[in-house]
C-alpha cells in the first residue's frame, strides 16, 4: 500500500472524529469510530484471502490483532477486571472512573476501545510484515 494524500487525508479525519468523540461525548461519534475499525477489519480480512505474501501476513495479522485486542475486551466485561485492560488505565490516568461510569465516561469508553482496536490491529500488521520478511529471507551460511 502507497502512502498517497488519500490516506493522510484519511487519517486526518479519523483523528478529527476521535478527538470529537473524547472532547464531546456522543453516541454518534464512538459509532463512527467503531464503524472504521469494523471496515478496517473487512478490508484486512478481504487482503487475507487475496493478497500474496507480505499483504496477506500483514492483512491477517492485523485482523487477528484487533479481534483480539476486541475479544480480550470482552472478556474482561464479563468477568469485572475494571483497569486491568490499555484503555482502562488510559482512562485511569486522566482522572476519569471507569469503575463508576456516568454517561458521559461510557461514551468515551466506548470510543477509547475502538480507537484502541485499530491501533492494535496496526500494531499487529507491522508484527505480520516483520515475521514475513524475517522467514522469507534467505539465510546465510556461517
Amino acid at each position: 500500500m502507497h502512502f498517497s494524500i488519500k490516506w493522510i487525508f484519511a487519517v486526518m479525519v479519523y483523528v478529527a472524529i476521535a478527538a470529537m468523540a473524547f472532547g464531546h461525548p456522543s453516541w454518534l461519534f464512538p459509532d463512527v469510530l467503531w464503524s472504521f475499525s469494523i471496515f478496517a477489519n473487512v478490508y484486512a480480512a478481504t487482503l487475507v484471502v487475496f493478497a500474496r505474501e507480505q499483504h496477506k501476513a500483514a492483512a491477517l495479522a492485523f485482523v487477528l490483532a484487533s479481534i483480539g485486542f476486541v475479544g480480550f475486551r470482552l472478556v474482561s466485561g464479563f468477568f469485572n477486571i475494571g483497569g486491568f485492560f490499555p484503555v482502562d488505565n488510559f482512562l485511569l490516568e486522566l482522572g476519569i472512573d471507569a469503575t463508576r461510569p456516568d454517561p458521559d465516561t461510557l461514551l468515551r469508553l466506548r470510543a477509547g476501545n475502538a480507537v484502541a482496536a485499530l491501533i492494535f490491529g496496526l500494531i499487529g500488521a507491522v508484527v505480520g510484515l516483520q515475521t514475513i520478511r524475517t522467514v522469507a529471507r534467505p539465510k546465510t551460511e556461517h
